[in-house]
């Protein structure tokens, strides 16, 4: 009996017609494999991934496979969207194992729930180097059976490695004068060297194919140029970036940034697009816009929105997850064109220049047909977007991708975050209102001050507790919403959150927080996020929330706690700078000092606002138009004629201003660095 049918998850019904006996993950079927002493099989994936497509195919449709599996392993299906702390235990376990990597994922587990093997796609053939699926069933089997011990003693040792790697280091022991602080800027130079050893300076971005566009590195260098002022770390970005929307895996016709390329030059993409790639993309280039004042990253900025809005928008303006990278059976093929197809549609003069632009192909440029990237730059700007005029409405009229149609919270945070920083730099009021209605959606959906939250909204159920990432996007979604409506019970409302996470995630041996709450017990490992890959890690994420509230609502208590955390992960972050950008962000914020920003009189929105649209990244603001005891950073200030602007630091204030004027040098004084400001 496939269990599968009564969930909500799109990844979990795609399988829901397999002649595989699957599980969803949870107790009945942890309790079957120990009542039966079968070992258990661990399959991970996630609506919108080709591969996972492709095995279901290949093997969970073969009724001789599935009657295999049936009979000796019990089978547990998993969306990884849906589990992500599943996903990153088993994910880790997968590495130790045989150093496993993507999805979909399939790992192997005593009946006690203990990893002992593990690998990702296998083929219903043999290859050089890699069994077949039905292979793998039959050597994991035999070893379960007649080399029992070995297996038990394989599962013991990646466990106890796992527990180990959930347990913290103490912080490093430091001879520090009175008035010296721990964060050093000189380790964040060394994590850029490091970094920059990595750099593609041909293509752009990271390493060599696979290429992804690794947004949290991105985000550290432009901390990285704004604090030190090192041209290249911002050449690097911008140039990465300008290498990004030339195509392929940025769609030239219809915006949206697919999750990886599959060379080295970015032509080639997963076609797959997801709510956090480019929610997080957007960001990027928001601040990327608001830095330089270049307009081409307006443009980009906008039309990433506008895909998001059109492809994952629900009624009630939230987002789904994500389109898949197949249609009509077959991977890109939305988005790809046949030589004769861009013919047909596009005038002689513009076929001519599109040839040259995108070097079409006869037989195309991957498999047989071409993909839309700018291998020249368009000679005819006019010409370049009169093509693309011509080319969208004749494929918006295809078979579209599917769309994965649960909704995350955390996912959906992160796109009130973008919505936010969007409407700071372009003053666009639509992004304004969207983000607010988002984020109150949010609230009445996922939970209220009476419970805990729930992560997951599908199939019109809601359901899954809350991780600490969930808490720590949705904390930070509130803060950004406050500083796009100065309304300060978004603020009050963040706290109250940031205050429930400490309660249900917090760890009273360690600093940092547990992924999920004390109630989840089917884990055999508690772990800790920490790593900031595709997303911001859960701790680091919290962390840079603890540190903005604690400032602005003058608690010590939380600024401790958000320096604590910050180096306990000091030699991990050195250890690998390329896994820990957003820790990087905010060492460099403790290192070169956050400005506590207050703003009293009668013009201190319109210049709160102003002071938003630019890239301050360690600044936190509270304006309020009359004298205030609300905050204490307000406390004890007069208001001026027009506002007297007090910046702080360390319970520390310079003599109050009157106007932007004299504000923004300031602030350049303690490290900001601008380039010269572009026409927009």
């Amino acid at each position: 009996m496939n269990r599968l049918r009564h969930e909500t998850s799109p990844y979990l019904l795609q399988h829901a017609g397999n002649p595989v006996d699957w599980y969803p993950w949870g107790d009945e079927a942890l309790a079957r494999a120990q009542k039966e002493d079968k070992p258990i099989l661990i399959s991970i994936g996630y609506s919108t991934c080709h591969w996972c497509h492709v095995m279901e195919r290949e093997s969970f449709r073969d009724r001789d496979i599935a009657a295999f599996m049936n009979e000796f392993f019990i089978n547990i299906k998993i969306d990884r969207e849906e589990r992500p702390d599943l996903d990153q235990l088993y994910m880790e376990a997968g590495h130790l194992l045989n150093r496993t990597n993507g999805w979909p994922l399939h790992c192997f587990l005593t009946p006690e729930g203990k990893p002992f093997f593990a690998g990702s796609y296998f083929p219903p053939e043999p290859g050089v180097k890699q069994m077949a699926w039905f292979q793998a069933l039959q050597y994991v089997l035999y070893n379960f059976r007649e080399n029992r011990n070995a297996v038990a003693q394989q599962a013991d040792r990646i466990t106890h490695t796992l527990q180990q790697q959930s347990r913290e280091e103490p912080p490093p022991q430091q001879t520090l004068s009175f008035f010296e602080s721990p964060f050093s800027p000189d380790l964040a130079d060394q994590a850029y060297a490091q970094l920059t050893r990595s750099f593609d300076t041909v293509e752009g971005g990271f390493g060599d194919a696979p290429k992804f566009p690794d947004l949290l590195q991105l985000r550290f260098l432009l901390h990285y140029y704004y604090f030190t002022g090192q041209a290249a770390a911002l050449n690097h970005l911008l140039f990465t970036l300008g290498q990004i929307v030339q195509g392929g895996i940025y769609d030239l016709l219809g915006g949206g940034l697919a999750r990886y390329a599959v060379d080295r030059t970015w032509r080639i993409p997963h076609f797959e697009k997801t709510l956090y790639d480019n929610a997080l993309f957007a960001h990027l280039l928001a601040d990327v816009y608001s830095l330089t004042g270049e307009a081409r990253w307006k443009i980009h900025l906008d039309k990433t929105l506008q895909f998001l809005r059109r492809e994952l928008a629900t009624d009630e303006g939230a987002y789904f997850s994500g389109l898949d990278a197949e249609s009509e059976g077959e991977e890109g093929k939305f988005y790809t064109w046949t030589y004769e197809e861009l013919k047909r549609v596009l005038p002689p003069d513009l076929f001519e220049k599109a040839i040259h632009i995108f070097d079409l192909k006869e037989d195309g440029n991957w498999e047989g047909t071409n993909i839309l990237h700018q291998v020249h730059a368009p000679a005819d700007e006019a010409a370049f977007e009169q093509i693309c005029q011509l080319l969208a409405p004749v494929r918006a009229k295809r078979p579209k991708p599917k769309r994965d149609t649960k909704i995350l919270l955390g996912w959906n945070a992160l796109m009130v975050s973008a919505l936010a920083r969007a409407y700071e730099v372009t003053q666009t009021d639509l992004y304004q209102r969207e983000a607010v209605r988002l984020a109150q959606y949010l609230l009445t959906t996922f939970g209220s001050e009476k419970t805990t939250l729930q992560r997951v909204a599908a199939q019109g159920k809601i359901h899954q507790e809350a991780l600490l990432q969930d808490y720590a996007f949705l904390a930070q979604a509130l803060l950004d919403v406050y500083r796009i409506t100065w309304n300060t019970d978004w603020l009050d409302q963040s706290l109250r959150l940031a205050e429930s996470a400490l309660a249900l995630f917090g760890d009273s041996e360690g600093a940092l927080l547990f992924t999920n709450s004390a109630r989840e017990k089917t884990l055999i490992v508690r772990t800790k996020d920490v790593h900031d890959l595709e997303l911001p890690a859960g701790n680091s994420a919290f962390r840079q929330v603890l540190h903005q509230l604690g400032l602005l609502h003058s608690r010590m208590d939380l600024q401790e706690q958000a320096s604590r955390m910050l180096l306990v992960m000091k030699d991990r972050l050195s250890a690998n700078p390329a896994a820990h950008g957003n820790w990087w962000c905010q060492w460099l914020t403790e290192a070169y000092g956050a400005n506590e920003i207050a703003l009293i009189g009668p013009a201190a929105i319109d210049q709160a606002n102003e002071i938003r649209r630019r890239f301050i990244p360690n600044a936190v603001l509270l304006p309020s138009t009359t004298e205030s005891d609300q905050y204490p950073l307000l406390e004890g200030r007069p208001a001026g004629e027009n506002a007297h602007i007090y910046v702080c630091q360390e319970q520390s204030c310079l003599r109050p201003v009157d106007s932007l004027d004299d504000f923004f040098p300031l602030i350049q004084q303690r490290g900001a660095n601008y380039p010269p400001q572009k026409n927009t």
